[in-house]
């Protein structure tokens, strides 16, 4: 009984929120509304599966680079309610060490719209999100 009085109060509650955002955003610009999320990608996609003759032991793949099969990397645009791409893409590369070493740094044309980062995951973390 009791979870399901928390459950519509929670329900309820809901519908108030979306309400209330419903007539909020009328007196809103929809160039200050704002939306982001991160996608993430391989640098080569490779199926998981896979055809072979039955029986077989072993079943080969080809791929161009073993790396580029299990290292990834995010975006995150930031998008206006009208559409608008706002501010610079947030790009998160995978780095062994969590970082861009100097090298790299010091060789890479990173475009004014681009903030790029790195991560060992190639994921965007709360650490990198306040940064």
């Amino acid at each position: 009984m009791l979870d399901h009085i928390s459950s519509r109060h929670i329900d309820d509650n809901a519908c108030e929120f979306v309400q209330m955002v419903i007539e909020k955003r009328a007196q809103i610009n929809p160039d200050y509304i704002f939306n982001f999320d991160q996608s993430g990608f391989s640098y080569e996609y490779s199926p998981l599966r896979t055809l072979s003759h039955k029986g077989e032991k072993d079943t080969m793949a080809l791929v161009r680079s073993k790396n580029a099969v299990s290292h990834s990397y995010t975006i995150m645009p930031l998008l206006s309610m009208s559409g608008r791409l706002t501010g610079k893409l947030l790009i998160c590369l995978q780095e062994p060490k969590g970082y861009l070493g100097p090298r790299i740094k010091e060789s890479l044309v990173v475009p004014d719209n681009i903030y790029l980062i790195a991560s060992k995951s190639g994921k965007t973390d709360q650490r990198l999100m306040k940064n």
